[in-house]
């Protein structure tokens, strides 16, 4: 077929995917490649889509993944509802407070943009390492998909000094007072067992008395109670949120 047929050359990777799903009934963990497009209806809105383009990173920062929109990212946003932000809503409002809302490891930013666009009250932060080519991308992602108005994106490398995180505004160099976050999300972020202690660190200085952690894939999770919780608290915890909570993952 020739270049002037108009017709949509597929990324190679794309036709490998599909071949083994189509053969093997094999379902693919990455959604997207470095610098494609990715489009999500989203549930909340009849008429409102999520469009992202995939980010990329220096050569020094491919080990970090991110070139890729994972399953686990589009099963978290798939059950943002178990987060009950309407109940957190109408709580804050009670108490004339806004909900501060914040992913790590964003990548995309698919569910931190996701919520910032069906809760336009939230204030949602999307973070990832401070990688200029991955923030760039996220910024874009926000911009496009019209939701600068509550959504700041944010360098950050676990473990560092948060207090540019917790601002309360898009400009850095803003005088606000940081504030912690009620809520966390997280998606497919401790697949390497090296980063998980830097990671607890940050829940840690970042999270607010009362808050609520939603991870995309169940490892994740029971890392974090492992290391937070304590065995008693994993168990209620998962009574009440399932075993299979996040149960996509790398």
């Amino acid at each position: 077929m020739s270049p002037e047929s108009g017709s949509e050359i597929l990324d190679p990777e794309e036709i490998l995917n599909d071949s083994l799903e189509t053969l093997y009934d094999y379902q693919p963990i990455t959604l997207t490649s470095s610098g494609s497009i990715f489009t999500y209806s989203v549930s909340l809105s009849l008429s409102s889509t999520v469009t992202l383009r995939t980010p990329d990173t220096e050569a020094s920062n491919w080990s970090l993944h991110v070139g890729s929109i994972w399953a686990s990212s589009l099963y978290l946003t798939d059950n943002i509802k178990y987060l009950h932000l309407d109940s957190y809503l109408t709580q804050h409002r009670k108490e004339n407070e806004k909900i501060r809302l914040l992913e790590l490891g964003a990548g995309a930013g698919l569910p931190g943009i996701v919520i910032a666009k069906s809760y336009p009250e939230i204030l949602v932060t999307v973070s990832d390492y401070p990688d200029d080519k991955l923030i760039h991308a996220l910024s874009e992602n926000i911009k496009i998909n019209q939701v600068s108005a509550n959504c700041f994106a944010r360098a950050y490398a676990w473990g560092s000094d948060p207090q540019d995180l917790l601002r309360n505004s898009s400009d850095q160099h803003s005088d606000l007072i940081p504030s912690l976050f009620s809520i966390i999300i997280a998606a497919d972020t401790l697949w390497n067992s090296d980063l998980h202690g830097i990671f607890i660190d940050s829940l840690k200085k970042t999270r607010s008395l009362h808050f609520a952690v939603l991870f995309g894939c169940i490892a994740a999770f029971r890392v974090y109670v492992r290391c937070v919780g304590g065995e008693g608290s994993r168990r209620d915890i998962e009574k009440r949120m399932g075993r299979d909570t996040g149960r996509a993952g790398r």
